[in-house]
């Protein structure tokens, strides 16, 4: 009697015939997971870059406020240079006014309109460019920590200094160190390194003047002595040539 063929004696098994799901089922939950990934981030991405293009017109006109501030603020401080020429002019016309007397008098009444009305306008600047400047306080980044060590890196102060912030333009105010001593600590910082320089090259300038006056001084000296010497040779030759004569 022959046996009825099963699913066994089929090519490929009983399981042959089934289409395989590529990857399985946690494929599928990965690539889902993914695709939601890409679109959170496309959605977050086109939210900033919208959110970039609206707030951009409006930073915009903050740096053209600021630079026009700016620039009117260093216009007053270039009329205050001019007040300040023109009070030390008056102070020396005053000087050189000699004799006394209405003349005297009248220059002191002049300087003193002068240098009231000059105070006056001198005063007014700079309260202009407080009122200009001071809504951007905030924005100047002061130098800080000049007497901490440089091997602080900004947390606090060493050698018993102390900081304290505070103020829109966030000042600070650094106490000197101390070191055991009693002698105050060399800063180390850019600031301090640059004033020394130009103390240093005022000092050079100084000292080359000095020692050009001082040249100056020895040849107008030795050039005096020859010509002394030389008429005093003179004078002896010509004496001694009327000796002979007679």
């Amino acid at each position: 009697m022959a046996m009825r063929p099963t699913a066994a004696h089929r090519e490929g098994g009983k399981f042959g015939n089934m289409a395989s799901s590529r990857g399985g089922k946690f494929a599928n939950m990965m690539a889902s997971q993914q695709a939601k990934t890409a679109a959170e981030t496309a959605g977050s991405g086109s939210e900033s870059s919208a959110l970039k293009k609206k707030t951009r017109p409006s930073r915009v006109e903050r740096q053209k406020q600021i630079f026009a501030d700016l620039d009117e603020a260093e216009k007053l401080v270039l009329g205050m240079m001019q007040i300040a020429s023109s009070t030390a002019s008056a102070l020396s016309d005053l000087t050189e006014v000699g004799g006394g007397g209405n003349e005297g008098a009248a220059a002191e009444e002049m300087l003193a309109k002068l240098a009231k009305s000059n105070g006056e306008e001198y005063l007014a600047k700079v309260k202009r460019i407080h009122s200009l400047l001071s809504p951007h306080a905030k924005l100047v980044v002061a130098y800080r920590n000049h007497q901490v060590d440089i091997a602080d890196d900004g947390g606090g102060s060493s050698g018993g200094g102390s900081i304290s912030s505070g103020g829109a333009a966030g000042a600070t105010a650094i106490a000197t160190n101390k070191v055991d001593d009693g002698k105050t600590a060399k800063s180390h910082n850019m600031y301090a390194s640059r004033v020394e320089m130009r103390l240093a090259m005022e000092r050079r300038d100084v000292l080359r003047e000095f020692l050009r006056l001082e040249k100056k001084e020895i040849n107008e000296g030795g050039a005096k002595n020859e010509s002394i010497s030389a008429d005093d040779s003179v004078d002896t030759s010509a004496k001694r040539k009327r000796e002979d004569e007679c």
